[in-house]
């Protein structure tokens, strides 16, 4: 499988926890696939108040399933904290 295409099957997951977290509103993924930004790690939208996390994808496309599971809840976690959520 292409690095695209497991990228987008990851920020699916990604988005699938934060649904049944019932986040989906307030939070979301913003995924870095291949060029570097200068964007913080968390910020939120200023027009629509949405709080977003930064995710450099090519940390997470070439984990196993498990570990590929522990490492979004992780972010997310951090997230929740970050933004006292």
């Amino acid at each position: 499988m292409q690095k695209k295409q497991i990228n987008k099957e990851i920020i699916h997951k990604f988005r699938m926890k934060l649904r049944t977290l019932k986040l989906e509103d307030k939070l979301d993924v913003f995924p870095i696939e291949n060029t570097f930004t200068r964007r913080q790690r968390y910020w939120i939208d200023g027009q629509t108040g949405k709080a977003f996390f930064k995710v450099h994808m090519w940390d997470l496309n070439s984990l196993e399933e498990y570990e590929l599971e522990q490492e979004i809840n992780a972010r997310i976690s951090a997230a929740r904290a970050y933004f006292q959520m």
